[in-house]
């Protein structure tokens, strides 16, 4: 009762639209507003801005990445009271994480304070006036974040493919660059805001107007640079490892999301390496093991899902291991599977996405991303369906078409030296 008061009481005092909405809007500052309604005592909002590191220019990869670090900051020589301090003490949390061709800020906060810590996310976008002292402390910051995730096999193999930053271009980034790039980047124009929270339609647009009345836009229309790619289909990477151990991480371009072949890609994916039934699970683990240890995932680095599988073993087996892997997927590919195997990797791609809507936060992520991707932002309510519909020839046609062209790392022990 408490928590409604609250909220009742500051929605009062803001200002509506006048637009009609039915989980979906545009604000007048340009903002796209999309709305899921979530159960309980916990908001989120994912505030999704078109550009990433796909876009950044040449000598400044990181840009994106440092700018968000350092409008999260809570160093107190720039503030008091920063943004993102504002939201700690009202019970939330934000985060950034950039992509190929998007920024994506998620701030969770108790129903009762969300108003308040959305527009505390709206001064951090559009208003934090940061120091050249963060600025320093933020490079640092990135820099070991980047060490500990290079400093594991499987982080460096992932860091080959997907970093956000680079430490030659760190070095020449300044306050100025970043600011610039946020003037020109961080538009309403381009930008998603997608809410999940126990609050109707008409809330959410008087909520979100108030908190980004002064995010205002430039009434340009946004002409979006070519992203560089964030797949490239036969490109293999051969790195070494100090440790005596030996990886491989095979990456997917999976198809966009709302197509005929998304359902079945999830599927195959499920089938290959799913859990301990899975093809890779029984050909790495099962007799004679090949592998101490597997895994598979999507990154979400565009608009474009990215499907990622690997391995890590040691040298004497790393050969083994790759043809095991291509062998597996050749047999999705031929269709050489059983129907159990069928069933249980629907069941597990299934299980999967009824997962992604289990809280506030995840609903508005894939929200958006759905949104972004063009498959719209309710996908997520009919994909479970279209899975369960899924049959062997979808399969078989859909690694066929996404699971032969793929980037390969691989990561073998220094030999040494005589």
């Amino acid at each position: 009762m408490k928590k409604n008061i609250i909220v009742v009481g500051i929605l009062a005092s803001f200002l509506f639209c006048g637009s009609s909405f039915a989980g979906d809007a545009r604000l007048s500052s340009g903002l796209r507003l999309i709305n899921s309604s979530h159960p309980g005592e916990t908001a989120a909002a994912c505030l999704f801005i078109k550009t990433g590191y796909g876009s950044e220019p040449a000598g400044k990869r990181g840009i994106t990445s440092l700018l968000c670090n350092c409008v999260l900051s809570m160093n107190p020589v720039d503030s008091i009271s920063p943004p993102s301090l504002r939201i700690k003490r009202l019970g939330g949390k934000v985060t950034a994480d950039v992509e190929s061709d998007y920024t994506c800020f998620k701030l969770v906060s108790p129903a009762g304070s969300f108003p308040a810590a959305l527009k505390a996310l709206s001064d951090m976008i559009s208003g934090v006036n940061f120091s050249d002292d963060t600025v320093r402390i933020e490079k640092a910051a990135i820099s070991a974040r980047n060490n500990f995730k290079t400093d594991s096999v499987v982080g460096g193999m992932f860091y080959a493919v997907f970093p956000d930053a680079l430490p030659g271009d760190l070095k020449n980034i300044s306050r100025k660059d970043l600011l610039a790039w946020r003037t020109a980047r961080f538009r309403p124009e381009d930008a998603i805001l997608s809410v999940c929270g126990p609050f109707s339609d008409k809330e959410v647009v008087k909520i979100a107007q108030f908190a980004f009345k002064n995010w205002p836009g430039s009434g340009k229309p946004y002409s979006r640079d070519a992203q560089k790619p964030a797949f490239n289909a036969g490109k293999e990477l051969e790195l070494q490892s100090g440790r005596g151990t030996a990886a491989v991480l095979f990456v997917f371009k999976l198809p966009r999301p709302g197509g005929s072949d998304y359902a079945a890609s999830l599927t195959a994916r499920a089938m290959l390496a799913g859990g301990m039934s899975s093809m890779l699970y029984k050909s790495l683990r099962g007799k004679e093991p090949k592998a101490y240890q597997f895994g598979s995932s999507l990154e979400w680095v565009s608009s474009s899902p990215v499907m990622t599988v690997y391995s890590v073993t040691d040298d004497n087996r790393i050969g083994d291991a790759i043809k095991r892997i291509k062998d597996s997927i050749e047999a999705l590919e031929d269709g050489k599977f059983s129907s159990e195997e069928l069933q249980r990797g629907a069941a597990f791609a299934s299980g999967g996405i009824d997962f992604s809507s289990e809280s506030a936060v995840k609903t508005a992520w894939f929200s958006g991303l759905y949104d972004i991707a063009g498959a719209g932002s309710d996908y997520g309510k009919s994909l479970a369906g279209e899975v369960s519909g899924v049959g062997s020839g979808d399969v078989s046609g859909a690694a066929r078409r996404y699971f032969k062209g793929y980037e390969m790392v691989t990561i073998r022990p220094l030999k040494e030296q005589k």
